[in-house]
């Protein structure tokens, strides 16, 4: 069954808050360029522990943190796309209805239940050289 006018607006507003706090925690650092570690300003604090590979690893972490919240930005403004183009909740796969339940566990999600075991359960494609 199709989301209701109210479901929709909720799923609005649930959305716009995670992506503003998103954007709120990922924009200073965007904005601010990384130190490497042997250049690191004094008011920032130092690690515990004095070694350039752990300060590798720490610099990765939050690399990735970076990369992972960035997705998950990136996947909020499509999910607001939908609910303004009145795709938000079909499937992109089949077209069937994604299910309330489902878009209140994951509301980014693209696909019902059933498109998405099939495409998990798809073998992954390796990138190919063009040409």
């Amino acid at each position: 069954m199709p989301l209701t006018p109210e479901q929709l607006r909720t799923f609005d507003r649930l959305i716009a808050r995670r992506r503003d706090l998103l954007a709120g925690k990922l924009g200073p650092e965007r904005a601010r360029p990384r130190d490497p570690p042997a250049r690191r300003s004094a008011d920032e604090p130092a690690p515990e522990v004095d070694d350039p590979p752990l300060e590798d690893a720490i610099a990765d972490l939050e690399d990735a943190e970076a990369a992972r919240d960035l997705q998950e930005l990136r996947e909020l403004d499509a999910a607001l796309a939908r609910i303004a183009d009145g795709t938000y909740d079909r499937c992109i796969d089949c077209g069937r209805d994604v299910g309330v339940e489902r878009l209140g566990a994951l509301p980014t999600t693209l696909r019902c239940v059933d498109c998405q075991r099939r495409d998990e359960a798809r073998p992954a494609q390796p990138d190919l050289p063009e040409g």
